[in-house]
């Protein structure tokens, strides 16, 4: 008897396979995604970085603002439309295609490698190095980088 019919009675009843990509995904993953969001959520009520004494870039300054860094060659804010689909769709969907999975690899691992080597910024009286960075820069990369871990282990398995 195939181990997608179940004697049920004198009837046979079908089951819904396992791996079906309608049915929920597993409570781990859903714990993960809002792991994930928690910690980019929390980035963006954090400071972000020091760009001179009295200068502090929040979280949230950096993703208003962070479009204007595509003209400056710095493409890591687009990070953020790649991350929150992902995430979203990793809570909805049990099993996420192949080929959804490795598009969120390849466009998210450039992006957040490109927004490690962010040294800059550009105002009007000229660029500015950014001093130091703070704890929302990295709470924003840890949850990049969690996302492209867990997305890569899922495409794997």
């Amino acid at each position: 008897m195939p181990s997608s019919f179940r004697r049920w009675g004198d009837r046979r009843v079908t089951v819904a396979p396992p791996s079906s990509p309608v049915s929920s995904p597993p409570r781990v993953h859903r714990l993960i995604a809002g792991g994930l969001l928690s910690l980019w959520a929390l980035s963006l009520a954090l400071p972000v970085a020091v760009i001179r004494e009295g200068d502090i870039w929040q979280g949230w300054m950096v993703l208003a603002f962070g479009f204007l860094g595509i003209l400056n060659g710095q493409f890591g804010w687009l990070a953020n439309w790649v991350f929150l689909p992902a995430t979203f769709a990793g809570m909805v969907l049990r099993r996420p295609s192949r080929r959804v999975l490795m598009t969120v690899l390849v466009l998210l691992v450039p992006l957040v490698a490109g927004t490690m080597a962010w040294r800059e910024v550009v105002y009007d009286d000229g660029v500015h190095a950014v001093m130091r960075f703070g704890p929302g820069y990295f709470l924003w990369l840890a949850a990049m980088t969690g996302c492209v871990v867990w997305q890569a282990v899922r495409l794997v398995r």
